[in-house]
């Protein structure tokens, strides 16, 4: 259970800025200007409150007003992208472009904000703005190949930008080149050795590489200053850290360290349930089943919970003969039963 956290700036394209999800200390990006909505005409329904001679007899056909109302309204916005179409095909204006893009990214048109972007980069090749837009747009729909070139331009241009290089050191790790990622990390490190967000991602890319004297090394080094954490990463990192202790075989540091992540996060089922299994591999069967039982709490409509929970029961059962355990784990089975039933009825 590998929490491999990749942060990739998202949003704004004017500026590259980290995007610091999971963290709740993250600074906010400019998001994408919203594609502002296309004026209705206003349509009134007759009324039908006086009875005319010439009124249709019952059970004749009425014009279904909120059908025309919205075949209306989907015209008027199919002319209005038509018209829009038109004039960006022979646009010359960069800022005209980057503005469109935005516009088309923020609705979720990534391709065409992506080929907006980089017309907007060739009409205007020392305005980082398109290039950075463009970066965003491939990223958004995992084009992380065609985005490292562009990231490469940028660095050429502004190699002292970390949120550029930070967002390169991602793009490297998705396209299968951790190598490259790893000395982006530790560039980004040389320059500013709190820069939290870099030692994360590169703890996780060591880690996963099975480096694990290194990852172990930076993972202290996140957790000896846990205070400048934010909540989710700081449950992130003692998970992490957790599962590492386990690789290693340090298997009551492991559940200390995920007691942590439990307590970073009181609120996440999972994290009880990550608490729960290694007091389990270690025998302490007290701290698993209070553990479940939180996140049973926390998520009292999930069958598999309640399924971990008998099981703990069952295993109680079988280590001490007490027959109450037993009692417990068939009440845990027939909740998990309810709530496999009632999940299939909806």
């Amino acid at each position: 259970m590998l929490f491999l956290l990749t942060i990739i700036a998202a949003g704004g394209c004017r500026r590259a800025a980290e995007h610091d999800a999971p963290s709740d200390a993250s600074s906010s990006n400019t998001t994408p200007t919203a594609r502002e909505a296309w004026p209705m005409d206003a349509e009134t329904q007759p009324s039908h409150a006086v009875a005319h001679a010439d009124a249709p007899p019952a059970g004749a056909w009425t014009p279904d007003w909120s059908t025309r109302r919205r075949e209306a309204v989907e015209g008027l916005e199919a002319r209005a992208h038509a018209m829009e179409a038109a004039v960006l095909e022979v646009a010359r204006d960069p800022e005209v472009l980057i503005q469109a893009a935005d516009r088309a990214l923020a609705a979720g048109r990534a391709e065409q904000a992506a080929e907006l972007f980089a017309r907007a980069a060739t009409l205007d090749p020392a305005n980082p703005d398109a290039r950075m837009g463009q970066a965003m747009a491939l990223v958004s729909i995992d084009r992380y190949d065609q985005a490292l070139p562009v990231y490469e331009s940028l660095l050429e241009q502004l190699p002292a930008d970390e949120a550029i290089r930070f967002n390169y050191a991602v793009a490297l790790s998705r396209c299968g080149c951790p190598e490259q990622a790893r000395k982006q990390y530790e560039a980004l490190l040389d320059a500013d050795a709190n820069n939290l967000r870099a030692r994360l991602n590169l703890a996780s890319l060591l880690h996963a590489r099975n480096h694990l004297n290194e990852a172990s090394r930076h993972y202290r080094a996140l957790l000896d200053d846990v205070n400048r954490l934010g909540p989710t990463d700081a449950a992130a990192v003692w998970a992490n850290y957790g599962q590492l202790l386990l690789d290693l075989r340090n298997d009551e540091e492991a559940m200390r360290a995920f007691a942590e992540s439990a307590k970073a996060q009181p609120d996440d089922a999972v994290a009880w349930l990550n608490l729960a299994q290694v007091a389990r591999i270690v025998g302490r069967y007290g701290t698993a089943v209070a553990a479940c039982k939180r996140a049973v709490t926390l998520e009292p409509q999930d069958p598999a919970i309640w399924e971990r929970l008998g099981e703990l029961y069952r295993e109680l059962h079988h280590a001490t003969g007490d027959e109450s355990h037993l009692k417990q784990a068939l009440e845990c089975e027939e909740a998990a039963k309810r709530r496999q039933t009632q999940a299939s009825d909806k």
